[in-house]
């Protein structure tokens, strides 16, 4: 007869011991070489294009204290807005220079400091957008049109 687990698996153990958010303080514009951006594309292994609102567009790194365990309290997806560094040199005059990623905002951020209006006028924006950044509800799967099977050999 072995005894009941009460306190939970290795999983649970760990998610308990980071129950801390990082991403529940608000961070906001306290130095020149900061600004807002919005993501318009995902390049992958945590780099994005983001653009600004002057429509300057650069190369966002997600930072690896970012990744890992704590992606799930700075999840970046498609049209997150999010705080950037220039990282102050003249390398980011430069077409697509590289920024790093600071704060990704939620959408209680978002409606608190009201950016949403900031990107309202930005080309790469929906207009009928709704920032979930919180949940990942929002995500439909979609359905292929149907392939007719049959294969012509004489077309090829």
């Amino acid at each position: 007869m072995g005894r009941k687990n009460v306190q939970g698996g290795n999983k649970t153990k760990g998610m308990a011991r980071n129950r801390n958010s990082d991403n529940d303080h608000l961070i906001t514009i306290t130095s020149e070489e900061q600004e807002y951006a919005i993501v318009t594309s995902v390049s992958g292994n945590g780099r994005f294009r983001v653009s600004t609102p002057d429509k300057k567009i650069y190369i966002a790194i997600l930072p690896g204290s970012m990744r890992g365990s704590k992606k799930r309290n700075f999840y970046v997806a498609l049209h997150s807005i999010i705080l950037i560094n220039n990282r102050s040199s003249f390398q980011t005059l430069k077409h697509l220079a590289h920024v790093d990623i600071i704060h990704v905002y939620s959408q209680n951020h978002i409606d608190s400091i009201g950016l949403s209006s900031l990107f309202s006028n930005n080309h790469n924006f929906p207009t009928d957008f709704h920032f979930q950044n919180d949940n990942l509800s929002h995500i439909q799967h979609l359905s292929l049109p149907h392939i007719d099977s049959s294969l012509n050999i004489d077309i090829i």
